[in-house]
């Protein structure tokens, strides 16, 4: 005789019981600046875990749902949704490039639907740890002197990394990154 369960439906968390349980999962991200302003159930940061790990720690709100105006507009009528606005600093952009670039060889055209769904699925991951992956790293601080210190289009900046990498040769600043990293 085999028994299989029945998942029991919840029933949905008020307002207020949302904003208690985003509040205590980012009491487990310390050091990362989080804006979170529980009245308006709106959340922003730069860098660090990305909303899907917000969410999860949070316990996934039952009858809610999360939102990253970043990458995505708002579902009409969408009343119970909270709004976590993550941005990226300049390290984190141009290591998205880097990461596009290892997976598909050139730079990301943005007016191809599945460029944008990989680099949203890359800018919406967990930021690593620095350290955590020293070639990506090596090959985005070479980068970085032949980009703007500031990326107030951050979409036009990833490009501009993109394309950098791409006329420097990535090949041979992965090579270069491989060796300061042994």
């Amino acid at each position: 005789m085999r028994f299989e369960s029945i998942s029991r439906r919840r029933r949905p968390l008020s307002r207020n019981e949302t904003a208690g349980a985003i509040s205590q999962a980012l009491e487990t991200f310390p050091g990362i600046g989080f804006d979170w302003q529980p009245a308006e159930l709106r959340l922003a940061w730069t860098d660090g875990p990305g909303p899907s790990t917000i969410w999860k720690t949070a316990g996934e709100p039952s009858g809610w749902k999360y939102h990253n105006p970043a990458f995505y507009a708002p579902a009409a009528g969408a009343a119970q949704v909270v709004l976590m606005e993550r941005t990226h600093s300049t390290t984190a952009l141009r290591e998205a490039a880097v990461r596009f670039y290892a997976i598909v060889e050139r730079p990301p055209d943005l007016a191809r639907e599945r460029d944008v769904a990989r680099l949203a699925q890359i800018l919406e991951a967990d930021q690593p740890l620095p350290g955590s992956f020293p070639i990506v790293e090596g090959i985005a601080g070479a980068l970085a002197n032949g980009l703007p210190a500031s990326a107030d289009d951050p979409a036009a900046y990833l490009l501009k990394a993109a394309n950098l990498l791409h006329q420097l040769g990535y090949n041979r600043l992965w090579a270069e990154a491989y060796r300061l990293a042994d």
